[in-house]
């Protein structure tokens, strides 16, 4: 079975860690999507912004893969 494996990069003021999560893929999903599922999901502590959810306005841009 595929999954999604994400490795997020955490600090929270004075430590930093890579704090890793999976989850079984699911085709045409989004990056924002899984951080989305990931939050409601997994770990409430995850905290990003995004506002319009279609690419448009670029404050839900993230580095991937750096």
């Amino acid at each position: 079975m595929e999954k999604f494996i994400f490795r997020i990069h955490r600090y929270d003021g004075t430590t930093k860690w890579v704090q890793e999560y999976q989850f079984p893929y699911e085709k045409n999903k989004t990056v924002l999507w899984a951080l989305t599922k990931i939050k409601d999901e997994m770990d409430p502590t995850l905290n990003f912004t995004s506002a319009c959810r279609h690419a448009i306005c670029g404050s839900c841009g993230v580095r991937i893969n750096d």
